[in-house]
């Protein structure tokens, strides 16, 4: 049979037997690494490159990461990190990263522009140059009229209610004077016929 190990190729023995036995012989197993499992010993093999890449001509996002020495049917690294740029979005990798390495390939990133933020919309602040317009107010007198409004029928010249009783006054003042005259004769003529 074939002498079998996990990972690694049979290679033969060490040393080689001879066809016939001519003295007593350690012969020890020689093994190869076969990573991929194919059953082809690694270092006989073709490797190939696994690359990621901004895709951003001029400048520099971030820098290649570069994976080599990848034999086939490996699975392909994974970029390590988050990719981050300025004023973009991340959307993936062209190609489709993943999978298992069949040869050379180059993944490159993928971005979208984020939006603007657009700060004229729902800018409520008042415009400094526009003029208030003020409600509807009376208009001011004309100071060049010289109408006054007419006095109140209630108020006389000096400003002075009039009670509308004046006349009646006067009358009982005037009557109370005579009754006063006529009660001083009475008073002398009584006087005088006394003193007779």
């Amino acid at each position: 049979g074939t002498p079998m190990r996990d990972g690694y190729v049979f290679a033969g023995w060490n040393p080689e037997p001879a066809d016939k036995v001519q003295a007593s012989a350690i012969h020890t197993a020689v093994w190869k690494a076969d990573v991929n499992g194919n059953g082809i010993p690694d270092e006989d093999e073709e490797t190939y490159t696994v690359t990621y890449t901004d895709g951003v001509d001029g400048e520099e996002i971030f820098p290649d990461q570069v994976f080599d020495g990848l034999l086939v049917g490996l699975d392909v690294p994974a970029f390590e990190g988050t990719p981050m740029r300025d004023g973009y979005t991340f959307t993936g990798w062209s190609p489709e990263a993943g999978g298992t390495v069949s040869g050379d390939i180059v993944f490159t990133a993928q971005w979208k522009q984020d939006a603007p933020d657009d700060t004229s919309e729902g800018d409520t602040s008042e415009d400094s140059s526009s003029t208030p317009v003020s409600p509807e107010s009376s208009e001011p007198s004309d100071p060049s009229d010289s109408s006054e409004p007419a006095a109140s029928s209630g108020a006389s010249e000096s400003g002075t209610p009039s009670t509308g009783g004046g006349g009646i006054g006067a009358a009982a003042l005037t009557l109370l004077c005579s009754a006063g005259i006529l009660l001083q004769f009475i008073v002398r003529g009584r006087r005088k016929q006394a003193a007779q």
